[in-house]
């Protein structure tokens, strides 16, 4: 029997095994990635107290949501390009030239406007003088991170996976580490110390990684930039990128949503708790990223060369695949949501019926998902932008009312409904657009119809 299903499972489309042995190796490598960032939240509260992780932890959202904003939504586009010029070294060149063009400018002029406003921000928005400091600190980093998110999805459209994924989840994050420990106990040492660590490992990454780019991926005889080209090339990376940066913006409104209206409504404890529960359900996402990973650049290709048989192939292998993936963990939660809360404290327990309801959101939400990351590779960004405005709009409603009526369980439901509903409105949108379901159904039904009907 084994024997069998081995002989199956090498008879096989060789692109379908690859493409699981990718996901596999992302999520093998984003995995370590977690673990290395524990041992540098570890190591950083040994040796400087909680303190520092907390300002520590606020910088480095100052940093991301800058680097985010800055983006302006290239780092999906920039996939989206790469793979889509299937090989041509001409257009990959120009794509990722012109998009460093882009975003570049912002980034420094971002940096320079962070580092004037870090007493503003320190002052009136987080109330600590210590992240004055540690916010100037931070702003360094700024364009090193932009170029490092270009990078990363400059080699995931190449399918370059283990490439990206390694410079994007593990090299940082162990240079982090020991660029902290050398740092305190060879140069200085202060709060602002994890803060330089995370400045010095971002932009050695983003050098390196650049140079391997330079030297291994672009056109050696590219013609350089001209005026007009450059104008309409710009034009059309941002006509492409800015419905997804929106999107993207929604998408992280969407899961601040429920904690801002628990703050309104309920206390600092129940916030605590419904963010653990929230922190162990998100584990399912980490298998859609991973499958995501290698799915995306598959997506744009096989569009761009009008093949909608391999489009329809990849998305339903790639929602299989999550499918199956994380059915075992949401088993896990299911049947043992509280011992696992329990972890965490007594007081978490009472978390239990969130962690269930959010891992069930999260799972519906994670194994019909494709259809949305398809718009974004296929020339249909708005429609999913659209998606996401409206599915942003219903969870502000529902946790609005369910928080007042069911305190933490009514935001986990309010999220997971929210989740769910859009990813189930983007199915029948991406059915009417593409002419398929781009989704995998465990069961076939139209087997068990010619069944019922005998």
């Amino acid at each position: 029997m084994i024997r069998r299903l081995l002989n199956r499972y090498r008879q096989r489309e060789p692109d379908l095994i690859e493409m699981e042995k990718s996901a596999l190796l992302s999520f093998s490598l984003k995995l370590f990635g977690i673990a290395i960032s524990y041992v540098f939240n570890f190591v950083m509260v040994r040796l400087y107290g909680g303190e520092v992780l907390g300002i520590y932890t606020i910088s480095l959202m100052v940093m991301q949501m800058t680097t985010i904003l800055v983006l302006v939504g290239t780092q999906t586009s920039t996939v989206r390009f790469v793979a889509a010029a299937a090989g041509d070294k001409a257009e990959i060149t120009s794509t990722y030239l012109h998009s460093l063009l882009l975003v570049l400018p912002l980034a420094v002029l971002a940096g320079i406007v962070v580092r004037c406003l870090s007493p503003v921000i320190a002052l009136e928005v987080f109330h600590d003088e210590t992240l004055i400091e540690t916010i100037q600190t931070i702003s360094l980093v700024i364009p090193f991170s932009t170029i490092l998110y270009i990078n990363a999805a400059f080699l995931r459209g190449l399918k370059r996976i283990k490439l990206a994924v390694t410079l994007e989840e593990l090299v940082t994050r162990v240079l982090n580490v020991l660029g902290l420990v050398g740092i305190t106990y060879l140069l200085i040492r202060g709060p602002s110390t994890p803060v330089l660590a995370l400045v010095l490992s971002t932009a050695v990454t983003a050098v390196l990684s650049t140079m391997v780019i330079w030297n291994k991926y672009l056109a050696a005889d590219w013609p350089g930039f001209n005026l007009r080209t450059t104008f309409l090339r710009m034009r059309e990376i941002i006509r492409i990128s800015f419905p997804m940066f929106l999107t993207g913006v929604m998408a992280i409104a969407m899961s601040f949503t429920d904690v801002i209206m628990l703050g309104m409504f309920m206390t600092t404890l129940d916030v605590g708790i419904y963010r653990i529960a929230f922190k162990i359900a998100f584990l399912l996402y980490l298998i859609l990223a991973s499958v995501n990973f290698i799915s995306m650049p598959r997506y744009s290709e096989t569009y761009h060369q009008n093949d909608l048989v391999g489009l329809k192939k990849v998305a339903k292998h790639a929602s299989k695949l999550i499918f199956w993936s994380s059915l075992p963990l949401l088993l896990i939660i299911l049947l043992f949501g509280d011992l696992v809360l329990g972890i965490f404290g007594p007081e978490f327990e009472a978390g239990a019926g969130v962690l269930r309801v959010l891992a069930l959101g999260f799972f519906l939400n994670s194994w019909s998902s494709q259809p949305g990351y398809i718009m974004n590779m296929a020339d249909h960004q708005k429609t999913s932008r659209n998606i996401t405005f409206m599915a942003l709009i219903l969870n502000i409603v529902l946790n609005y009312f369910f928080i007042q009526s069911w305190g933490i369980l009514g935001a986990a439901w309010a999220t997971a409904v929210s989740k769910a509903s859009a990813s189930f409105l983007a199915l029948g949108v991406g059915r009417r657009i593409f002419g398929f379901w781009a989704v995998h159904f465990p069961i076939n039904f139209s087997i068990v119809s010619r069944k019922a009907k005998i």
